[in-house]
Formats: C-alpha cells, sequence, structure tokens
C-alpha cells in the first residue's frame, strides 16, 4: 500500500517526508506546498515528538525557510539544543568507556545512538541519541561489570546470586546509570530476550564485525548486514512503535548501496527472521522511499503477514499513542512474526515458563533450589493470580450491586 492510498493527514505526511537527512528535490518541494497550507502545528511538534524526529523536523524547516509560529521556532531551537547538548556528552562518555574497555581487553560492538548516527545518517546530530549500547560476551560479563563501574557507572539492579540467575535466564543487558546524566550505558550479551525463541548467530556477528570511527576513537561495529537485521529484530521486539526506527533503516540503506541483500537475506533466514526483514524493508521502502531491490520488495508484497503488520503499525503510529507492550509477555505480533513453527512453539513455552525479578519477591528460594521459580511463576501466573483478579472482579461487582439502591432511593 503507498503512501497515497493511505491518505495521510499533513502532519503525518511531513512527519514521513522530513524523516530523512539526505535532501532531494521532489520531496523538498512536496515539503514547500505542505508548509505554506494551514498545519495543526501542535500535533506536527506533538507527533515529532513521540517519533524521536524533532531534529530532522527541525533541519527541514530552518533549511527550506519555512514560515513557523514564534513559540515553535522557540521551542524546536531549544530541543535542538538540548539534543547537541546529549549527543557532545555522551560522545565524551563514549570515549571514556571505549578507553577503559580497551585498558581492560574487553572486547566490545558498539551499536545504536552515535554509532548509528555515524554510519547511517548525513548530517550530525540529526537523530536523537540518549544511550551508549554495547555488545558484549557472556562470559565476560564480570570484567564488563567491574570494567563500566570503574568509569564511573553504577548498576540499576543490585543483585545476590538466586536474582542475578534469574536475571540472566531471560533478560538481554546491564543497564548501568551515569550519575552525571549524560549518558546511560546498555551493555547487551544479547541482542533478544531469551524468551523469544530466534536463534541468533553470535559468533558470527563478532566474526564479520569491522571498526569504524565514533566519537573520535576506533571503535567496533555490526558489518552493515548484520546491522539491518539488529535494526528489524530491535524494532520488531518493540512493535516498530517509532517512526524513528523506520528511519533508522532507511537511513542506512542509503547510506550503504552496496549492502549484500542476498547474504543478509540469507542470514535472516538461518536465524528464524526473515519475516522481521522483509517487514523492516517494507516499511522503510513503503513509507520512506528508501532504495530496496524490486525482488526484495516483491518478497515483501507476498506475505500477507507483512501487510497485516504494516497496517497495524500505521494505525498506532497515526494515532500518536504510545502503545508500550511487556516485552516479556506473549503477544501475537511477536509470535506471528517467526518464521518458522518451531521457534513459534519455542517462544510461547519459554514466554509461559521463565521465571523473571518479579517472581523472587513472591518467596525467596536459596541458589541450589532456583529452578523451583519455574513451578512457582508458573502456579503464581496461571492459578494464583487469575484467582485474585476473579475473586476481586466479584467483590466489586457485589460492592456496586448493593450499593446501586440506594442510588435509585435518592
Amino acid at each position: 500500500m503507498s503512501l497515497a492510498d493511505r491518505a495521510p493527514t499533513p502532519e503525518m505526511e511531513i512527519l514521513l517526508l522530513c524523516a530523512r537527512s539526505r535532501p532531494e528535490q521532489r520531496t523538498d518541494e512536496r515539503l514547500r506546498a505542505l508548509f505554506a497550507a494551514r498545519i495543526d502545528w501542535g500535533r506536527l511538534t506533538r507527533m515529532a515528538w513521540i517519533n524521536r524526529l524533532i531534529p530532522l523536523l527541525h533541519w527541514h524547516l530552518l533549511r527550506l525557510g519555512a514560515p513557523m509560529p514564534e513559540w515553535v521556532a522557540t521551542h524546536l531551537a531549544e530541543a535542538q539544543a538540548r539534543n547537541e547538548d546529549r549527543r557532545r556528552r555522551l560522545n565524551e562518555r563514549l570515549q571514556a568507556l571505549v578507553s577503559a574497555l580497551d585498558k581492560a581487553g574487553v572486547p566490545a560492538i558498539t551499536f545504536k545512538g552515535p554509532t548509528l548516527e555515524v554510519i547511517a545518517y548525513a548530517q550530525p546530530a540529526l537523530r536523537e541519541c540518549a544511550d551508549i549500547d554495547i555488545l558484549v560476551r557472556e562470559a565476560d560479563l564480570p570484567a564488563v561489570i567491574s570494567t563500566v563501574q570503574g568509569a564511573g557507572y553504577r548498576l540499576e539492579e543490585r543483585l545476590g546470586p538466586v536474582e542475578e540467575r534469574i536475571f540472566r535466564g531471560y533478560h538481554f543487558a546491564y543497564e548501568f546509570v551515569d550519575p552525571t546524566g549524560a549518558a546511560n550505558v546498555d551493555a547487551h550479551w544479547r541482542l533478544l530476550p531469551s524468551t523469544w525463541s530466534v536463534p541468533i548467530d553470535y559468533e558470527g556477528l563478532w566474526r564479520r564485525s569491522g571498526t569504524s570511527t565514533v566519537a573520535g576513537c576506533t571503535v567496533n561495529v555490526l558489518a552493515d548486514e548484520d546491522l539491518l537485521f539488529y535494526l528489524a529484530l530491535h524494532s520488531t521486539k518493540e512493535r516498530w512503535l517509532r517512526l524513528r526506527m523506520v528511519c533508522d533503516v532507511a537511513e542506512l540503506l542509503r547510506a550503504r548501496p552496496a549492502l549484500d541483500w542476498d547474504k543478509a537475506l540469507a542470514a535472516a533466514a538461518a536465524q528464524g527472521g526473515r519475516r522481521m526483514l522483509l517487514l523492516a524493508a517494507h516499511l522503510a521502502a513503503t513509507w520512506l522511499d528508501a532504495p530496496v531491490p524490486d525482488r526484495v520488495r516483491v518478497l515483501a508484497r507476498e506475505d500477507w503477514l507483512i501487510r497485516r503488520f504494516e497496517n497495524q503499525i500505521w494505525r498506532m503510529i497515526e494515532s500518536g499513542e504510545e502503545d508500550f507492550s511487556r516485552v516479556f509477555e506473549l503477544s501475537w505480533f511477536r509470535l506471528l512474526v517467526l518464521d518458522r513453527v518451531r521457534d513459534r512453539v519455542g517462544y510461547v513455552i519459554r514466554t509461559l515458563s521463565t521465571p523473571r525479578l518479579v517472581h523472587t519477591q513472591i518467596v525467596r528460594l536459596p541458589l541450589p533450589l532456583a529452578a523451583g521459580y519455574v513451578p512457582l511463576k508458573l502456579a503464581y501466573d496461571y492459578l494464583v493470580l487469575p484467582a485474585w483478579k476473579v475473586i476481586h472482579r466479584l467483590r466489586a461487582r457485589s460492592g456496586s450491586m448493593v450499593a446501586r439502591p440506594d442510588n435509585g432511593a435518592r
């Protein structure tokens, strides 16, 4: 379905046309026409904020000399100043972190954040960045924790041995808080929760990784095809809740025209994520005119689930509602987007049976008995909690029935 078929509001069309860092004459002409017409500036700035596109919107408005209310100009200028200051401090923290990891001899791959901005975007500071994301090997986690804390960060979660085992059993990253407020660090040993049954080839990611210069230092980065696949994985995990996610994919494809699609599709298929990659390519091509080969577009259009997902994602983004579904709970979207039946079965079983930190707060078990949290989770989540909810509803209904005659007498 093309953009014309969707008949977006003027505000949504502006965001779609601004979600690119490489100007084109055709899109510039359309933007000028839209800026000259009647615009709901409140809705436009709100939608740009929700979709993390304030820097791009501001840049296009200034570049085209578009007329805008004074409050809009002030609001966007202040937001951009904050973004540039955050980016400067984030780059400083990235330099210090990379130096500390190098001295400790801990290998790490940087991705997202300032790394993605450098690799994919044509202009600096056009992508909002909040955190530093690194991928490390799980075996190196003790050294990673020591090194990152030594660089001035503190762990968001302070865990005992049992909680540590449970946390690593389902989660995928430690969050380190930056006391200065410049940039938190997410240290990933996985790219997805273990409950989502996608057999990612981590050794392949490390083997194919290369280097790039980011914030004035040399960092390890994912190969282009692996970065594209990661963006598809991450955005699907988050149900593509922001237009910026589509923009990231489109910008990477524009920046890397020599990307090997055969290699990317084959690797994604081997890991059970071919549909996720095709969905990412379809959204980037259809919504943002990204350079996707015709044969890949055809593959995406032939998958009826991709068309269904596209409609769901569009309705969510256009509504302006921030739909944060819980990543560790069952989701039809995350189930159906998986390629293989065995992965879908694995996703259901793991999501239903994998205990989380919340379950360690119910009963404190010693480390040798930590496996007991699996039956505890099953009993609590699917017997105790549903029974409590039923009783609560019955009590609420009973109370309203008792109160009703009094209300009527009045």
